[in-house]
């Protein structure tokens, strides 16, 4: 069987991200410029642990919640209004998480 273009057999690798505050020299420096030293000092470790999560497991979490929406229920069976939001997937988990980082913080 003949190939209908000459790219047909073209397969392009699913891009891998990598930790986004390290590789963003634009933004490491206007921190460096415009934060005190002290204060950058201090956030760099978290910032760069968010990076790794926003190249990980965020991502993941953001696929989930394309694919599994929230579901409102409105009424139950029996016509009562009861006023839920159901999640299914990683939702739940993802709040969950960022719960314990606010409480991590201090926040």
């Amino acid at each position: 069987m003949s190939k209908p273009t000459p790219y047909s057999d073209f397969i392009q690798p699913i891009p891998q991200l990598s930790n986004e505050f390290l590789t963003d020299t634009l933004l490491q420096d206007y921190l460096s410029t415009y934060l005190p030293k002290e204060m950058l000092t201090e956030i760099t470790p978290d910032l760069i642990q968010f990076g790794e999560r926003a190249a990980g497991e965020f991502r993941v979490w953001a696929r989930d919640a394309e694919v599994n929406k929230p579901q409102l229920t409105q009424f139950d069976a029996f016509g009562n209004r009861v006023d839920e939001i159901g999640y299914v997937g990683l939702d739940q988990s993802y709040a969950t998480d960022q719960a314990n980082d606010g409480q991590r913080l201090g926040r």
